[in-house]
């Protein structure tokens, strides 16, 4: 049976990148399968040290192969969504951690302390629903980011950063409601201007309970020269990614003038420190 890595937040080329950079590949010794193809017997005698499936069904699909004994010394590498994971057990979190208590999943950087210590070991098909774990994980877990970003996706590219920007302030610093309104005027220039239902929209995420239970975390977070976010979270039921997030935009703020700070680098530079602090 092959080791399995189980890649939740990080792209195949990222990936590809990030191993090549740490020396554990060389550029020729990797397969990639395609879509929905079982591997042939033909196939099976060529393949590389480290073989790639897209889908979490390609893993499914090829069960089999990758529990043989003859391929104790490959790496597989599944790229599908966290949740699923609970479905197979034997696998390795690559860039990720499960928390089996709160039922929750910690996004951090490729790992290489558990590439090296990773063992080869059977997979064991549990066929738990996770559609229902999806579920429960949403409605036991806030979270701001998605319908924060979903608004700010909307906006016209060149001003979603000050949004990003001034929203996230806002949320950090845990101000009022008659405050948020005056920042949103503040940007009522031609430039930044938006559309009264979107104004409407960030009015109506940021006074709802979640905002409420996300500055009462942020209270605690300013409390702590070193935050534990993951506490914090846990104690507030928020997603600790969302917490991470909203701290990197003020950080960056700091380091960086306002112009060059985009929603991609936002995201890139949150996701660099998922535990992260390995390269891509």
């Amino acid at each position: 049976m092959a080791k399995v890595f189980i890649v939740a937040h990080h792209s195949p080329e990222q990936t590809l990148m990030w191993m090549m950079q740490e020396g554990l590949i060389s550029k020729r010794d990797y397969y990639v399968n395609p879509f929905h193809k079982r591997i042939d017997k033909t196939t099976f005698k060529q393949l590389k040290s480290n073989i790639l499936f897209l889908s979490f069904k390609d893993l499914l699909n090829n069960f089999s192969i990758v529990n043989n004994s003859t391929l104790s010394d490959r790496n597989v590498f599944v790229f599908a969504p966290d949740f699923r994971t609970t479905e197979i057990e034997g696998c390795n979190y690559l860039d990720f951690d499960y928390d089996s208590v709160d039922n929750t999943y910690n996004i951090k950087s490729l790992d290489l302390d558990i590439f090296n210590k990773a063992q080869s070991e059977d997979l064991i098909r549990t066929r738990i629903d996770f559609q229902k774990t999806v579920l429960h994980k949403i409605k036991s877990i806030l979270t701001i980011t998605t319908p924060l970003m979903t608004i700010i996706y909307g906006l016209k590219a060149p001003i979603q950063k000050q949004y990003t920007f001034v929203v996230c302030s806002w949320i950090y610093k845990g101000g009022s409601v008659e405050e948020l309104e005056d920042l949103l005027d503040s940007l009522k220039v031609s430039e930044f201007s938006i559309t009264k239902n979107k104004r409407q929209a960030f009015l109506d995420l940021l006074s709802s309970p979640v905002a409420e239970a996300f500055k009462e975390a942020f209270a605690d977070v300013r409390a702590h020269d070193k935050p534990n976010i993951n506490a914090i979270a846990r104690k507030h039921s928020l997603q600790a990614y969302d917490l991470r997030y909203i701290s990197k935009v003020i950080e960056l703020d700091e380091s960086l003038p306002i112009p060059d700070v985009t929603i991609k680098k936002l995201r890139s530079s949150t996701g660099a420190k998922r535990k992260r602090t390995s390269k891509h």
